[in-house]
């Protein structure tokens, strides 16, 4: 049985129903449009959805039998409990990446700290190639900024370029 599976699972689920159970105390709706309740609410809804499914795929993972090939398990032998260098190394940029774009967001605006958090992450974390890191890097702050900056007129920090 993978019981820390089950634990994250659970876990989520449970900030899933903590996010619904503080969002009802605020507006759901405001004079022109949504209100300060609305996307925690629904955020809550999409993780208590999403770890009922993680649940259901790990039990359905649980009641295959093993091939012969294959282990019965993917817990890591007792020796390799931390992981090695390798694998650290991505987390470890996140890690520094995440707490950076928070340091600048207030210098820099949420475009480029976003567009440089995406352009770290993907090349460096998910090992994508230039061109694909570069399109994440424009294209996710912008429909970002499109999205909550234009559509929900929801402000944003913004930088020395005015945007």
């Amino acid at each position: 049985m993978r019981l820390a599976e089950y634990i994250a699972a659970i876990a989520v689920a449970a900030l899933g129903i903590a996010a619904i159970g503080l969002a009802r105390q605020l507006p759901y709706r405001a004079e022109f449009g949504v209100g300060p309740g609305f996307f925690p609410l629904w955020l809550g809804v999409v993780l208590v959805i999403l770890s009922a499914v993680l649940v259901r795929s790990i039990w359905q993972a649980d009641r295959q039998p093993a091939t012969p090939s294959e282990p019965a398990t993917d817990e890591p032998a007792p020796n390799q409990i931390i992981p090695a260098a390798e694998a650290r190394k991505p987390w470890l940029i996140f890690l520094v990446s995440t707490a950076a774009v928070v340091l600048l967001f207030s210098y820099l605006g949420m475009v480029i700290s976003m567009g440089l958090f995406m352009l770290v992450t993907v090349r460096w974390v998910a090992g994508r190639s230039w061109r694909a890191s570069l399109a994440y890097a424009v294209l996710s702050p912008i429909a970002f900024y499109i999205a909550f900056g234009v559509l929900l007129s929801v402000p944003l920090p913004v930088g020395p370029f005015g945007f």
